[in-house]
């Protein structure tokens, strides 16, 4: 079903997905249009990603997918099995969806990741599961961007949603039109290539420690908190390194997050996060690869950090889900609910 081509770098990962047949495509649509969709599925905007929110029966709608869409469910099964073992990232250049109007990619992307585990609502206020990548000209010119998403500018190398205790463990980032102005670059770097570099010297064994035990305040984004203030400042505090997620990291919010509690940045915080920033712009261990239309980038986002390079090119569209990993513990429940679905 997932079919490797071939590596890219440090466990990343090169594939191909056989196209949806229209069937198990018309399902799909069919069965996510009854859940989010408009009652009139002939109509215009019948399939507006605006209503991809959490509704509480996701795993029933996960069943019916599994049952009537079973090649979707495979190719989700797939992705998920490579990013838990030896692949960090995988990059699928053509999922064969340009064929189908943007709205309805979304649907698509929105029951693969379904069947990965749970999406989840990038914004505290409108839940917006699917979240639009694009730069907005007129915020940047007013100085109103707090999210990468938002902006043209480079995005440095993060985890996403760092700021929250439990950071989604994968992301999936789908290129409706790539930068034709040569930028917007995408760049991984591996927590295991990471670790190993710094592994190999005094200073960085001991920046390794030092981040793996000193807990850090990473500042919320006003866009992701509960109030949407700027005013009022909302922190996580956690490690930069652990178990899970393997790592966590991003420069801003982590320096706003110190900028708000000073009393963190002290000398040998700044030394040990010296040390890191030094190690992770190596250009030789990071992987960089512009991606076109129809391409999908799917990260482990607890074992890779990503970003990309400035564009100038204001058309560039990616959307972005980010799935929590709540299969494992629901798996009985879900084949319960999946057989009761095919007997009835």
């Amino acid at each position: 079903m997932l079919t490797h081509l071939q590596d890219l770098g440090i466990r990343l990962g090169d594939f191909t997905l056989p196209a949806l047949s229209k069937r198990e495509t018309d399902n799909a649509l069919a069965i996510l249009g009854a859940f989010y969709g408009n009652l009139d599925s002939s109509a215009d905007g019948a399939f507006d990603p605006a209503l991809l929110v959490p509704r509480g029966d996701e795993a029933a709608i996960r069943a019916a997918l599994e049952r009537d869409a079973p090649q979707l469910a495979a190719s989700a099964r797939a992705l998920r099995k490579t990013l838990e073992g030896d692949y960090s990232a995988v990059l699928v250049r053509r999922m064969q969806l340009d064929h189908l109007p943007p709205a309805q990619r979304s649907f698509i992307l929105f029951g693969l990741s379904l069947c990965m585990g749970t999406p989840t609502p990038t914004d505290q206020i409108l839940r917006r599961i699917v979240w639009d990548v694009k730069a907005s000209a007129a915020r940047m010119q007013a100085g109103d961007v707090s999210t990468f998403s938002e902006h043209a500018y480079e995005a440095g190398l993060h985890t996403d949603t760092q700021y929250f205790d439990h950071p989604e463990r994968y992301v999936l980032l789908y290129f409706v039109r790539g930068a034709d102005c040569g930028g917007g670059i995408s760049r991984l770097r591996d927590v295991t290539c990471i670790r190993r570099q710094l592994a190999r010297s005094e200073r960085g064994r001991w920046a390794l420690e030092f981040l793996s035990q000193q807990r850090l305040p990473f500042r919320i984004p006003a866009t992701f908190t509960g109030t949407g203030r700027r005013d009022v400042v909302e922190l996580t505090y956690a490690t930069v390194f652990s178990d899970t997620p393997a790592i966590r990291f991003r420069v801003d919010t982590l320096e706003a997050g110190l900028a708000a509690r000073p009393e963190y940045a002290t000398p040998q915080v700044r030394e040990a996060l010296a040390i890191l920033y030094a190690e992770l712009e190596r250009p030789e261990f990071v992987y960089e690869e512009l991606l076109g239309a129809d391409s999908v980038l799917l990260i482990n986002n607890h074992e890779v950090l990503h970003g990309r390079t400035e564009f100038a090119d204001m058309q560039r569209h990616a959307v972005r889900i980010r799935i929590a990993d709540t299969l494992a513990p629901l798996a009985v429940r879900q084949r319960e609910e999946l057989e009761a679905a095919c007997a009835a």
